[in-house]
């Protein structure tokens, strides 16, 4: 609000300047009358000097319309330069009249001059290339056809004495001729389509409106030779300049362009030229139809300019092509720099996610060091740019206990496990050394620049060294001992899938050894693999033609000597590989997952000769039969036995369950409940070759141990060793007190039995009494102790 008051009292400034003009010539006439110098011809140098410091000011301050600022400029200076010439004679020659062919009529013709181009300027600004030119043709045209009629219609009838040779007249004509021009100029915007012009635009338009109503008025005057009666006229030329000056000053200064909006459309300027040149060519040979020269003149010029028109016409549509190629060119570099970056930005999109497919594809997620398929294409790429001086070796390592690790602790324990390997490996092995993770818990590791088979083994032996401390993972302290299978290139193999299958085959006798150690690749550990590979592929074989047979061998108390049990034990007659001991196919079994069809067809046999022998010959006999810890570590076990009791009808006393102390202590005991269901079943459960493997005592309460054998190693030394002697003597003193029955096994000398009768042992079984016997030669032996 504010700012508007503001804008208002400024544009007071031509209104103060006029009524203080007014008040000194009402007042005090002859205040100013310096000799011949009167009031009006001072303030018109003063007013167009305010003008000419205005439009310099918006010069200087205006970056989009410089040039309009400077054509107004000149004007103001033009016509200031004009009115110093003017009072410059007047005070010389003492007159207050001045002579037609004074220089300074020449300077306001030039000022006029200058604020037709201002207008045109305004008009011109929202134009193209081609319509400038035929906007400067035109006007050039306008001019030529307005001389005629101004002459007649105007300056004769305000100039009577109007006289071609007389230079103020013509002056006055041109004058005129400008002014129309204007006039076109001011019609033309007034009439444009822009709806936004703001108050000081339309009153900058106003300012030009008083230029011309006071150059018509003076050209009247001047005419009618009454121009000195009426000095006040001097004024409304700088009041018009003040005008325009004021509203450019204040628009801005309120950051607003000062040219009218680029996007508004004009009239069609074209039309409208056409239109005007016909009426004025029709005044033209109206007026003057008997003077054909002139009337032809004007004709031909009106046709040259319709023949230039289309030429125009033809060149702006041209412009057009060209404007609208250039778009069109640039909106289509432009697309093409658009998919030029969508390329560039789906290439480093591929470039990553083929890093990214290349690390999931050859870098285990889990240790971040490379996986099998990486180490495949590795161990290819070594072996095809090997040389004759190439050695290098293939170790092959797996994590011992690794599954009881995961089982007891957990999987997020045994992931920490695998990571914490694999940077232990990674920092004991050489830069030129290559690590990998083979799959599951085991890791390959391929030693480079070999010196020798030696050296091999020393740094493997480091290697295993390392694993003999425990890892803290957390809150945990874990120990994971490690196996290791070695093959070595050129010496093992000269190929990928050899030596891999050999460091596999040297990892399995490791394992098979006891774990947590070193073995080498050797021809005889192949030959162990063929064997195990016929033995595994003749096991199906042997149990659909039922090649298993048992044997079985006497268990006798001490108490009366008398007959109380058999052990069962499994052998194999196999028509390609002989006879093959329980300890050699029973691992093979239980590794490929056979073994439980060769323990349901054993227990089938068992539970029908067990039968066939207490109800035959009338005993009460109970069998006892080796049951691995894999096995018996199965959660439907108890089912399984319930089964066998129930469809042979058998007493479950008549069944006895073996498992060893040496067992794997990875195994999964059986839990409460499963322990519960033995208990109710009523067979009975045999703990072997106590006092040799893992077990504590805790095992006698944890299962429904009502048995428990001696080892054979304990048996074998008695009654020589004293130490021996006393460790059987502590065991049987146990079980006596926890009512659990004591079986030696392996006796084989009266010594020992001696000895065990001694200590108070309840059962034997060995040589001593009985080898192994067939089922029929069992049947012999208890049919002649019924006969006797």
């Amino acid at each position: 609000m504010l700012a508007q008051v503001r804008i208002r009292l400024i544009f007071l400034v031509p209104l103060l300047y006029l009524c203080v003009y007014l008040l000194f010539d009402i007042t005090a006439p002859n205040f100013f009358h310096l000799g011949a110098i009167d009031t009006n011809n001072l303030f018109s140098l003063a007013g167009s000097s305010f003008a000419m410091l205005l439009f310099y000011k918006n010069w200087q301050s205006t970056t989009e319309a410089k040039f309009y600022q400077l054509v107004l400029f000149l004007a103001a200076a033009t016509y200031w330069l004009a009115d110093l010439l003017w009072v410059t004679y007047i005070y010389s020659a003492q007159s207050l009249t001045v002579p037609q062919d004074h220089l300074s009529h020449i300077f306001y013709l030039l000022s006029t001059l200058f604020m037709t181009v201002a207008a045109f300027f305004i008009l011109a600004q929202n134009s193209e290339k081609w319509e400038k030119f035929r906007l400067l043709f035109d006007s050039l045209l306008l001019g030529t056809f307005l001389a005629y009629p101004t002459l007649t219609f105007l300056v004769k009838p305000l100039m009577p004495n109007f006289n071609w040779s007389n230079y103020f007249y013509l002056y006055l004509l041109f004058s005129a001729i400008l002014d129309f021009f204007i006039i076109l100029a001011l019609f033309l915007i007034q009439q444009s389509e822009d709806s936004s012009k703001t108050r000081l635009e339309k009153l900058a338009l106003y300012g030009f409106v008083i230029w011309i109503l006071t150059d018509f008025i003076y050209i009247y005057l001047e005419g009618h030779e009454i121009y000195y009666d009426y000095p006040l006229i001097n004024l409304f030329w700088p009041i018009s300049l003040m005008v325009i000056g004021l509203a450019s000053f204040v628009k801005i200064n309120r950051s607003l362009n000062l040219t009218y909006n680029p996007e508004q459309t004009l009239p069609n300027l074209n039309l409208r030229t056409n239109l005007l040149l016909l009426c004025l060519l029709g005044v033209i040979i109206i007026t003057n139809y008997q003077n054909w020269l002139i009337n032809l003149f004007f004709l031909a010029l009106f046709i040259i300019r319709q023949l230039i028109n289309k030429h125009l016409q033809m060149y702006e549509s041209l412009d057009m092509l060209n404007r609208k190629y250039q778009i069109t060119n640039n909106e289509l570099l432009e697309k093409v720099h658009e998919i030029h970056e969508i390329n560039l930005s789906l290439e480093d999109k591929i470039v990553a996610r083929t890093k990214d497919l290349h690390m999931a594809a050859n870098i285990d997620p889990l240790t971040n060091i490379p996986n099998r398929r990486n180490f495949n294409e590795y161990l290819t790429h070594l072996i095809q740019n090997a040389d004759a001086q190439t050695m290098f070796a293939l170790l092959i390592i797996d994590l011992d206990k690794f599954k009881y690790i995961n089982d007891h602790y957990g999987h997020e324990i045994g992931d920490k496990l695998l990571i914490s390997t694999a940077r232990k490996l990674r920092a004991h092995l050489h830069s030129t050394d290559f690590l990998a993770r083979y799959g599951g818990d085991e890791f390959v590791i391929i030693l480079n620049n070999l010196r020798g088979v030696a050296s091999t083994i020393k740094k493997t032996n480091q290697l295993l060294d390392i694993f003999q401390k425990p890892f803290y993972i957390g809150n945990h302290k874990v120990l994971s001992t490690i196996s290791i299978g070695i093959s070595i290139y050129p010496l093992h193999a000269q190929n990928s899938s050899d030596l891999v299958r050999f460091a596999d085959i040297a990892l399995y006798n490791s394992k098979y050894k006891g774990k947590n150690r070193v073995s080498l690749f050797t021809d005889n550990l192949l030959k162990k693999e063929f064997r195990k590979l016929e033995i595994e592929s003749n096991l199906c074989k042997a149990l659909s033609e039922q090649e298993l047979f048992l044997n079985y061998q006497p268990q006798i108390r001490l108490l009366d000597d008398k007959l109380v049990g058999i052990q069962a034990f499994v052998r194999w007659q196999s028509p390609e590989l002989g006879l093959v001991e329980p300890k050699e196919f029973i691992p093979i079994a239980e590794e490929s997952g056979l073994i439980t069809q060769v323990n349901h067809y054993l227990f089938e046999k068992i539970c029908q000769d067990i039968k066939f022998l207490n109800e035959t010959y009338a005993q009460d006999l109970s069998v006892c039969a080796h049951i691995s810890a894999k096995e018996f570590s199965c959660n439907d076990f108890p089912e399984r036995i319930k089964h066998y009791l129930q469809n042979y009808n058998l007493k479950p006393h008549w069944l006895t369950l073996e498992i060893s102390e040496a067992q794997d202590p990875e195994a999964k005991i059986l839990n409460l409940q499963k322990r519960k269901q033995l208990r109710d079943l009523g067979v009975n459960v045999a703990l072997s070759d106590f006092g040799l493997g893992y077990t504590t005592l805790a095992y006698l309460e944890e299962y429904p141990i009502n048995m428990l054998k001696i080892s054979h190693e304990l048996v074998a030394q008695l009654p020589e060793s004293n130490y021996h002697y006393r460790v059987v003597r502590a065991i049987i003193k146990l079980c006596q007190e926890l009512g659990v029955i004591t079986i030696a096994k392996c006796v084989e000398t009266p010594t020992q039995v001696a000895a065990l009768r001694e200590l108070g042992c309840s059962q034997i079984q060995g040589c001593y009494s009985s080898k192994p016997l067939s089922l029929s030669d069992l049947a012999k032996q208890l049919h002649q102790t019924n006969q006797s």
